[in-house]
């Protein structure tokens, strides 16, 4: 089902977030594995943020949700956390992906029941 996005603003702020970790694989060339993940995590949530921004739905959010626990776990999971440029670019901008993912899901459950704050 869409509906209307509760804040583009958020939707940008992944959009950004998703760009950075796909560029930071550059700096990753000595862990090919962590190079790998950010450029696969960060395309998908950046494709997912971009069909976000024109048709919102919660399933995006809560892809990106999951895309972003994963990118802040994955050092740990696929074995490159001695690497730490690696892992606390993973786990700091994987942070914020879920973190503004949840906060998305927060707002559209508020604008979809009705409630206004003002």
């Amino acid at each position: 089902m869409s509906q209307k996005n509760p804040s583009k603003a958020l939707e940008a702020t992944n959009i950004t977030t998703a760009i950075c970790l796909a560029c930071a694989a550059l700096m990753f060339t000595e862990v090919p594995v962590a190079a790998w993940n950010a450029v696969v995590c960060g395309a998908m949530i950046l494709t997912i943020s971009i069909k976000a921004l024109n048709s919102y739905g919660e399933r995006a959010e809560w892809l990106n949700l999951s895309l972003g626990c994963w990118a802040a776990l994955s050092p740990f999971v696929l074995g490159f956390s001695s690497s730490m440029a690696a892992t606390w670019t993973h786990v700091v901008l994987g942070a914020i992906v879920a973190c503004v993912a949840a906060a998305q899901l927060a707002l559209g459950k508020r604008a979809n029941s009705g409630v206004d704050n003002r």
